[in-house]
């Protein structure tokens, strides 16, 4: 039997019975029609419209993102996502979900949120039906009611998008203080990977850090350095090959002001192996 596909226009008035094939499609050809994936339906986005996007693949380089309001769309990599946010009440406080596409998108049936608070702010995550992907989002601090976001992050073997919502503004050294005796949390995605376990960045009462990840050598950086870094500067990576930046940011609402640092070590001889951190 032969296989062959028709432009579906031409042919769609030969598809009412199987006995008009032969007579469409000629020698009892089997006839196969590319049916087009279906828009999903979509909902308003009431999030931030305005994001910073930045891919380990091409570095610190940001790329301005702006969410449609009438269904979260934006074009990424070529690629027309729909980003959805569901909300939920869980302790008297909003959790999110998120879609944005395959294989970020998700199933009622299979899906998996949590919510993490650490060191007062809470973190949104959702680990998506094919048991590899997930996004997490930056939710603002514990005891705020309504929910925010602050970033979110796309994770997928082989891809990641980190998004510092615009609203977050950039500061130096002179705002790192506040810093001082905190700990703040990042996820590890990687290339290949994107459930390898978080780091923490401790800060001491110097500003002093030591940044801890389980299963390495924790890694030190001076209050001196991480001023360095915080005003625009880089150093070597422990490994003696990675080149590491940062950039602090400060973002505000009615309920708080809240710090984050995006981290990134760039290798310049392979660009897989870059990395991007949001500590929050």
């Amino acid at each position: 039997m032969k296989l062959s596909t028709f432009n579906w226009q031409s042919i769609a008035t030969c598809l009412s019975t199987a006995a008009l094939l032969t007579a469409c499609g000629g020698g009892g050809d089997l006839v196969i029609i590319p049916t087009p994936t279906p828009t999903p339906p979509v909902t308003q986005w009431t999030g931030p419209k305005q994001f910073n996007l930045t891919q380990p693949e091409k570095g610190s380089n940001i790329s301005p993102v702006t969410l449609s309001s009438t269904g979260g769309t934006t074009d990424l990599d070529g690629t027309l996502r729909y980003f959805q946010s569901t909300v939920s009440q869980v302790a008297g406080s909003e959790q999110l979900g998120l879609s944005a596409g395959q294989p970020w998108r998700e199933d009622s049936n299979k899906i998996s949120r949590s919510t993490q608070v650490f060191n007062g702010k809470k973190q949104f995550s959702v680990d998506y039906p094919d048991g590899k992907s997930v996004s997490l989002i930056g939710g603002g601090t514990a005891n705020q009611a309504a929910a925010v976001r602050d970033f979110i992050a796309l994770c997928t073997p082989g891809k990641r998008y980190y998004m510092i919502n615009d609203a977050a503004r950039a500061v130096y050294s002179g705002s790192l203080a506040p810093l001082n005796g905190q700990v703040l949390q990042a996820k590890n995605f990687t290339a290949a990977s994107c459930s390898n376990p978080a780091s923490v960045m401790q800060f001491d009462g110097a500003g002093n850090v030591t940044l801890n990840q389980s299963g390495t050598t924790p890694e030190t950086l001076s209050a001196s350095e991480m001023r360095l870094l915080a005003d625009g500067g880089m150093l070597i990576a422990a490994d003696g090959q990675g080149i590491r930046s940062m950039k602090l940011f400060e973002i505000s609402d009615a309920s708080s002001t809240r710090l984050m640092i995006q981290e990134f070590v760039v290798y310049a001889a392979n660009p897989s192996k870059n990395i991007i951190r949001i500590w929050y």
